[in-house]
C-alpha cells in the first residue's frame, strides 16, 4: 500500500529555492528579536550600552548563527533534508548569507555557531549560551535584576528557535508540521516562558 502523506525530503537542487525563501524570513525574525531583546533591557532600566553601528553587527552574526543552528538541526531531525546532505545545506545557507550581506561575515557566524553546535541541540544549553553572547554584546551589567535579564533574554532565545522552526517547515512546505509548530511555539508564549510565569 501506497503511503501518499510520506514526508517529501528536499533534494541539494531545491535547496537554493528553499534558502532564497528562507532568508527574508530570517531578517524577519532577527528584526523582532533584537527588538524583543531592547525593550526587554529598556524596561528594566538597567546598565548596557547600545552602538547602533557597531554593537548590531555583533549581534547580527551571533543571531544568523543561532538561526542557522536551529534549522540545520531541525531540518535534519524532521527528515526535511538527508543526513548526508546536512553540510551542504549548512555551506550553501552561509553563502547566501555572505552574497546578501555583500560582505565576508561567514567565520564570525561560524564561531558563534561552532559555540551553540555544542550544546547538541539541548534548548537549555542552547538559550544559556545565548544569554551570555547577548549579555557581552550589549555588556549587560549584573545587578539584583540578573535572573529577569536571564529569563527575558532566554524567552528570546526559545521564541526565535521556534520561529526558526516554523519558518523552516514553511520554506520546506510541510503545512501539517507548519500547524503543529504554531500550536507548540503559541503554547510555550501563553503558559510555559519566563515572562507568563510572572506576570505582575
Amino acid at each position: 500500500m501506497f503511503n501518499f502523506f510520506k514526508k517529501k525530503t528536499a533534494t541539494v537542487d531545491q535547496f537554493p529555492d528553499i534558502i532564497l525563501k528562507l532568508l527574508e524570513k530570517l531578517d524577519s525574525s532577527q528584526e523582532a528579536s533584537i527588538g524583543s531583546i531592547k525593550r526587554g533591557l529598556e524596561d528594566m532600566e538597567i546598565d548596557w550600552e547600545f552602538d547602533p553601528y557597531k554593537i548590531d553587527t555583533k549581534i547580527i552574526d551571533a543571531l544568523y548563527a543561532y538561526q542557522i543552528t536551529c534549522i540545520v538541526g531541525f531540518a535534519s531531525q524532521e527528515k526535511l533534508i538527508n543526513f548526508e546532505d546536512i553540510l551542504t545545506f549548512k555551506k550553501t545557507l552561509l553563502e547566501a548569507i555572505k552574497i546578501k550581506n555583500s560582505q565576508d561575515n561567514t567565520n564570525k557566524i561560524d564561531t558563534y555557531n561552532k559555540r551553540y553546535l555544542e550544546c547538541k541541540g539541548n534548548i537549555s544549553c542552547l538559550s544559556k549560551k545565548f544569554y551570555e553572547d547577548i549579555a557581552e554584546i550589549y555588556k549587560v551589567s549584573k545587578d539584583k535584576k540578573t535572573h529577569e535579564i536571564i529569563g527575558m533574554i532566554e524567552d528570546s532565545s526559545i521564541a526565535l528557535a521556534y520561529q526558526c522552526q516554523v519558518d523552516t517547515a514553511i520554506c520546506f512546505g510541510d503545512k501539517k508540521l507548519v500547524n503543529q509548530l504554531v500550536k507548540r511555539f503559541q503554547e510555550f508564549l501563553f503558559t510555559e516562558s519566563y515572562t507568563s510565569r510572572h506576570k505582575k
